[in-house]
């Protein structure tokens, strides 16, 4: 039997490698000035790995949500919307929302926001 320590301990070392994984690909991007080409479908991507929290009744979406997308975090729809065109009037996002839930536990889950400047590189 599986402890719940154990359930949360394995969760979170699954999530320390996804988070870590989307974050390597934006600061490469930064790196090579490639900000404005990133998708919310890219990262969302790195972010959920091979499981779908969408599968698991009653579960909260993990994703990446660009920009004005962010606004509806219950959309599971996959965005090729970069971030130069996620912005108001399909201007550049200035920010990212990036959200990972565990769908084996309903109770672990973590949510970034991340700001560009003007589709440049994130600054905390």
């Amino acid at each position: 039997e599986v402890l719940p320590s154990e359930l949360l301990c394995s969760s979170a070392q699954r999530l320390v490698g996804r988070w870590s994984s989307m974050l390597k690909v934006v600061d490469r991007a930064a790196e090579a000035e490639e900000i404005p080409e990133l998708s919310g479908k890219k990262l969302g991507g790195l972010l959920c790995g091979a499981a779908d929290a969408g599968d698991v009744e009653g579960a909260v979406l993990t994703g990446v949500w660009l920009g004005t997308y962010s606004d509806n975090l219950d959309d599971a729809t996959p965005r090729r919307v970069t971030v130069q065109s996620a912005g108001p009037a399909r201007s550049h996002a200035l920010h990212l929302l990036a959200r990972y839930a565990d769908p084996n536990l309903k109770t672990f889950g973590l949510a970034r926001s991340y700001f560009f400047s003007n589709a440049l590189p994130p600054h905390h």
